[in-house]
């Protein structure tokens, strides 16, 4: 399962999406905090079918925790090695052009 939020603007949609156990975790990294609160990544909780349908119309992605970053590049959407750890957490960013 994992927790998200769609952002539109005119010319993008903008998935935040993270794993459901880190949904409201503050991480470490490089001397700055880093919140996966809810005014980003949101409260819609979601399984994988409806995850990978607001994937697919997402055209920028911002994605934190090891089985969504998996899915993502499981779908090819993310290259493996482009893949980093933020306290220990997979990340992925997507922009698609």
């Amino acid at each position: 399962m994992f927790v998200c939020k769609v952002h539109k603007t005119d010319s993008d949609v903008l998935l935040a999406v993270t794993d459901k156990d880190l949904a409201g975790k503050k991480l470490y990294h490089d001397g700055v905090d880093i919140y996966l609160d809810a005014n980003f990544y949101g409260t819609e909780i979601c399984d994988e079918m409806q995850i990978i349908d607001k994937i697919k119309n997402a055209t920028i992605i911002n994605a934190f925790g090891s089985k969504i970053v998996k899915l993502l590049t499981d779908m090819d959407v993310v290259d493996k090695n482009s893949v980093i750890l933020i306290d220990k957490i997979k990340h992925a960013q997507v922009i698609k052009v």
